[in-house]
């Protein structure tokens, strides 16, 4: 056990200080010492001894007092053991119309259809859910739902943040690359290396290279001046994104000083973004293989050939007024800044060359804006349109643009240094891991023909080994959550002290055993977790008994919990109940009104879709683990009066009118259908033809009709 004493805080307050600048005075220093004072007591258990998640993942032994008729897999025994514990007994069986909704929402994220429901409800093979399960572990659609989830985990967005949040228009290809990850269930090992180090394994193969995007998927300012402190903020939060969405450890605790709660000393932050320093962002490659590349060069130096006088012309006009205000932006940095672009490019460190990348957005981006209709006019001006004109006569022998890639590599094959800087200056840190796993030094071996320092990979390879204890536990306690909306640790990101510990240890470690021994697919885990017992519960509250007053929270899984679609869920339900839903898969992504699945929608962090939001779809400012569920005002005023909702269900009545026309019985049964996936019940269907009899404007009274079938808590919720 460690206590903290007011020199350690008055140390940590101090670096902070240092790296904050003004945000942390004196007077804030003197008022944490006087917390501490009031709190003396408050101790900070850093023993490794104590911390379970770092613990050897050993596959433990089935618990005997837990056989029972109910037990259908090895999930089922760690599961009855508790409940036995507990004085619990599990709920019965969901019905098969409850069990294939469930299945489809939960793998690809979308509601069945009536003859889908149908067809399973009356299939007699014994084998009928399995199958059915493997049936949508193979659909494309599977990818589009579980590579969210992903997705959220990686703050994935297609803008910069902050205030102009400009648009990333080649960001789309990541969320592809994740979705087709998902659909080939990828290795989950291979999966991680390739996004932390895909341009070093294959550096020659786009569908690998744009893995690395997860390095750069990270807050942009575009007029940060202060490169310098702008640079470290974006390393600093890929480094902590690294330990929570790979790790689950909150390593950026340690940025300031020790862990307060893990064993995890401050320079254990700093040894884990020396692996990750190196990094540097791409913007003169694309996405294509070398053929392709050559390809490319070879058509495109055939069309400067023959376009190379008017091009000079051209360039003679345009450029002089582009370098002017490239050299006015550049006037902007601080001079440390502006010396580095005059400096000879060999005496450059990597780290100088970092600081000059990211200044050159902002140089590079004067051209990409530079409008010459507006600031060319008169006689030049129009001598420019015919020169214009006259090019693109040549349209035909110019090549196609390639796709620019969205990745990241190294700034080369020396790393910059990491320091740690305190009161008493500041000392140089080597690379390395969390030093309660791994204690020694990681050796640098840069090749002299290499074009990266190899550290991601080495990090990369160190976090994917069979031996490590976090990365296994990590990843099947997040497939649990979504199938059970709360995993095992219920802190999905955070395995540390200050989480929570595992409702299920032993079963913990007995999946993560599994996960590993089965070559790390994932799809395995889904297929062990659908098929158990526990899974296989209904959501309905049974009215005897006292499980509510025993476990509220339900977490020892007296039943399967009931609960409510996420935004995606909602909003493509929606799409498919009205007969609108484009399935058409990947590419640049669409604007929210476009009828495609909401994980192609386009994803701006301080303007989101409005329905996606209000159903609590994450910004992509930081890692979400887990969407929230919240029942705000906000939601129901966007039910009832949102043009989206109202859009949908005119679709839909129109839809209904015009397949059945002036058939309201034909109206009401196939509402259902599309609504609910069942028939309506003898007084629903009174209810809905009275409601339709009685307002003079019958195709207007549908789609109020419509409305609240879409607005019904059986269409939103999963019991």
């Amino acid at each position: 056990m460690k206590t903290f004493s007011p020199r350690q805080y008055a140390r940590a307050c101090s670096f902070h200080s240092e790296q904050s600048g003004s945000c942390l005075q004196k007077g804030f220093l003197w008022t944490l010492m006087g917390f501490w004072s009031l709190c003396a007591g408050l101790q900070a258990d850093t023993e490794a001894s104590d911390w379970w998640a770092i613990e050897p993942i050993e596959r433990p032994a089935f618990p005997s007092s837990a056989s029972d008729h109910w037990t259908r897999n090895p999930i089922d025994y760690f599961v009855m053991q508790r409940l036995k514990e507990a004085g619990l007994a599990p709920a019965p069986e969901a019905d098969r119309a409850e069990l294939i909704r469930r299945a489809y929402f939960d793998l690809i994220g979308l509601p069945p259809s009536s003859e889908a429901i149908e067809d399973f409800v009356t299939d007699p093979h014994p084998d009928a859910w399995i199958q059915l399960v493997e049936g949508l572990l193979e659909s494309p659609h599977y990818g589009e739902r579980w590579g969210q989830h992903w997705l959220d985990v990686t703050r994935w967005a297609e803008s910069d943040g902050y205030r102009q949040d400009a648009f990333r228009p080649h960001a789309w290809p990541y969320r592809d690359y994740v979705i087709k990850a998902f659909n080939q269930d990828k290795p989950y090992d291979r999966f991680v290396r390739e996004q932390l180090a895909g341009d070093e394994l294959e550096p020659d193969n786009p569908e690998v290279t744009i893995a690395t995007a997860y390095l750069r998927n990270g807050i942009y300012e575009y007029n940060q001046r202060n490169v310098e402190m702008h640079w470290e903020l974006i390393v600093d939060e890929l480094t902590s994104l690294t330990g929570e969405a790979i790790m689950g450890v909150g390593i950026g605790c340690a940025q300031c000083h020790d862990h307060k709660f893990d064993p995890i000393p401050q320079e254990d932050y700093f040894r884990i973004k020396a692996m990750l320093a190196p990094v540097s962002w791409e913007f003169d490659r694309f996405l294509a293989t070398s053929q392709q590349r050559e390809s490319h060069r070879l058509m495109q130096e055939a069309w400067q050939a023959q376009t190379h006088s008017i091009r000079q012309q051209i360039d003679a006009i345009i450029e002089p007024r582009i370098k002017a205000k490239q050299e006015h932006a550049l006037g902007m940095f601080p001079d440390a800044i502006q010396a580095i672009f005059q400096m000879p490019a060999e005496q450059r460190t990597p780290y100088q060359v970092q600081l000059m990348d990211l200044a050159s957005i902002q140089i590079r981006y004067e051209r990409e804006r530079f409008d010459a209709g507006k600031e060319i006019k008169g006689e030049e001006g129009e001598r420019l349109k015919a020169l214009q004109k006259e090019l693109a006569a040549f349209d035909e022998l110019k090549p196609e643009e390639l796709t620019p890639a969205f990745i990241a590599s190294d700034v080369g094959n020396q790393a910059p240094a990491v320091w740690i800087k305190g009161r008493e200056g500041k000392s140089p840190v080597s690379p390395g891991f969390l030093s309660v796993l791994e204690p020694g030094v990681v050796e640098d071996e840069p090749s002299s023909s290499s074009h990266t320092t190899g550290r991601r990979l080495k990090l990369a390879q160190w976090l994917t080994d069979r031996s490590h204890p976090l990365t296994p536990r990590v990843m099947v306690n997040r497939l649990w959550q979504k199938h059970f909306s709360e995993g095992m640790v219920a802190s999905l990101n955070d395995f540390g002290q200050l989480g929570q510990r595992p409702s299920h240890p032993d079963l913990l470690n007995w999946l993560a055993s599994e996960f590993i021994d089965s070559g790390w697919s994932i799809k395995h885990i889904h297929r062990l977790i659908m098929t158990s017992a526990t899974y296989l519960q209904t959501a309905r509250l049974e009215p005897d008994g006292n499980a509510l007053t025993i476990d509220p929270q339900n977490r020892w899984l007296w039943r399967y919990p009931p609960k409510r679609l996420d935004a995606a869920q909602i909003r493509d339900a929606m799409l498919m109940a009205s007969g609108e839903l484009n399935l058409a898969m990947g590419g640049p992504s669409v604007l929210g009104s476009e009828p495609r699945r909401s994980v192609y929608v386009r994803k701006i962090r301080n303007t989101p879709d409005e329905m996606l939001k209000g159903f609590d779809a994450p910004t992509g400012f930081h890692s979400t683990p887990t969407r929230d569920s919240t029942t705000t005002t906000t939601q129901a005023l966007l039910m009832i009066n949102g043009s989206w909702v109202l859009d949908r269900s005119r679709a839909m009545s129109a839809a209904l009118i015009e397949a059945y026309p002036s058939n309201p019985v034909a109206w009401v049964e196939h509402a259902y259908q599309r609504c609910y996936g069942r028939i309506p019940r003898e007084e629903e269907r009174e209810r809905a033809l009275e409601f339709l009899r009685t307002n003079n404007d019958r195709d207007a009274a549908l789609m109020d009709f419509c409305h609240v079938m879409l607005s019904s808590n059986e269409f939103l919720y999963l019991h």
